[in-house]
């Protein structure tokens, strides 16, 4: 699948490799306005951790890209294979650091817009999770942004500590215990999901916590 997909991206490898780096480097400065508007000096330290942690797993996930492969010639993701073909190996490597400094970023920002948006969307009252997360926002709404918003930004800022495993399975890509492994997309799904039950978790917490003060 990933090599079918480098055959589909490759006719539009310079335009796709440019839009995906200036999409996210967008919204890293996108994404200060919105948080202008919050007081987030009680954030910092949880979404600064967050978003350490997301680096520490680009990062580690990097080097071992660059230790089994140093000219990038057995890189799988198809978007970096592209950029290894159109400009060498050395723009590569700047390509791929340089967008996972800024994913990281973006999951420190996201962190801490989830963590100072939550409290805008709790119901004044709530008995149980359960009437919590029905009255959770404007149900008014057909379609409630804010939720959504909510959500994305929890989700995709933990998004980064998952390739710890991507490291991991590649560190391990020529030995005997790569296959005793599970498979990365087995991993990716379960890791989604205990994500969205942190989410569901962790928000109706700050909720009774914020209750009882």
């Amino acid at each position: 699948m990933l090599d079918w997909a480098y055959e589909v991206v490759l006719p539009y490898g310079t335009p796709i490799a440019i839009v995906a780096w200036v999409t996210v480097l967008g919204g890293v400065v996108a994404l200060v306005f919105p948080l202008r508007r919050y007081e987030l000096r009680p954030f910092l330290l949880p979404a600064a951790a967050v978003g350490g942690a997301s680096l520490l797993a680009h990062l580690l996930d990097y080097w071992v890209t660059l230790r089994i492969s140093p000219d990038l010639g057995l890189e799988a993701n198809p978007l970096w294979r592209v950029v290894v073909e159109l400009w060498g190996a050395g723009p590569a490597k700047l390509y791929g650091l340089s967008g996972k400094i800024l994913l990281s970023i973006l999951a420190f920002e996201l962190f801490a817009f989830y963590l100072a948006q939550r409290s805008l969307l709790f119901p004044r009252n709530a008995a149980g999770p359960v009437e919590f997360w029905r009255r959770f926002g404007n149900r008014s709404l057909r379609v409630d942004w804010r939720r959504i918003a909510n959500f994305f930004s929890f989700t995709f800022a933990w998004i980064g500590p998952f390739y710890f495993y991507v490291a991991l399975m590649n560190s391990l890509a020529e030995g005997p215990h790569h296959e005793r492994l599970p498979a990365m997309p087995l991993v990716l799904v379960a890791y989604l999901g205990a994500t969205t039950g942190a989410y569901l978790l962790f928000t109706y917490r700050a909720f009774c916590r914020l209750s009882e003060a």
